[in-house]
């Protein structure tokens, strides 16, 4: 085989993988290689960092006093720095990227399927809240609701879920929404099982069809080298 052929048929086998491994919301790793605690969001370029690795336990054993020493890790130097907490439009924008509709519940199976990987990238298999017939996550965002109290607001949380199967819902029930901490599931949630939702920018997976064109423009680049070679000879 020669050259060229060569170089050409692993340029198309490098594009077809690629191809195959692009998706809207995919893993990345964040400190070694392997350890998958980063979502990548190809629409809206950014890293999401997994729950797992930003659970409250590790700052307070209250919410409140836990959430102010975290947030200390987004300056320089911190653990989560170059991270960002995220609102509620960086949330809805990823669940969009996930395929997911947000408009509404939804029981539709693909829509269910589809909170569950959501679920499963950002918090991780060990880390979900499981009561009777759900599959829950909660994410603390960057919001709060004033209460009487004005120095003691509540603090925000997104919960992804999944519901079981029943009659009204034979394909189960995926929905996501925002609940403080008035909220029944988030009240009787510990620091051990909510995390933060933090994100960063990120640099973008190559695209298919750039690779083409780099191969394509490299293995002409080749062929004329190749030709020059046989015309001199």
């Amino acid at each position: 085989m020669s050259v060229c052929r060569a170089l050409a048929l692993a340029c198309l086998a490098l594009v077809g993988f690629v191809s195959s491994g692009a998706g809207a919301v995919i893993s990345r790793d964040w400190k070694t290689p392997g350890d998958g605690l980063l979502t990548y969001d190809d629409v809206n370029q950014r890293e999401w960092l997994d729950i797992s690795a930003s659970m409250l336990d590790q700052f307070g054993s209250r919410v409140d006093e836990a959430v102010a020493t975290a947030k200390l890790e987004l300056m320089p130097g911190g653990v989560f720095e170059g991270f960002t907490l995220a609102g509620r439009e960086d949330i809805d924008q990823l669940v969009a990227s996930s395929g997911f509709d947000g408009s509404s519940y939804s029981n539709s199976l693909t829509t269910v399927d589809q909170m569950r990987h959501l679920i499963l990238l950002v918090g991780g298999p060990d880390k979900l809240v499981e009561p009777a017939g759900t599959a829950a996550l909660l994410g603390v965002i960057d919001e709060t609701v004033p209460t009487q109290l004005p120095s003691q607001p509540t603090r925000v949380a997104v919960l992804f879920a999944v519901y079981d199967r029943a009659p009204a819902r034979p394909n189960g029930q995926g929905s996501y929404g925002y609940n403080n901490q008035s909220n029944d599931l988030y009240r009787s949630s510990s620091v051990s099982t909510v995390g933060l939702m933090l994100y960063r920018s990120a640099i973008p997976e190559p695209s298919a069809s750039l690779l083409f064109s780099f191969c394509f423009g490299l293995s002409c680049f080749r062929r004329n080298s190749c030709l020059a070679t046989v015309s001199s000879n």
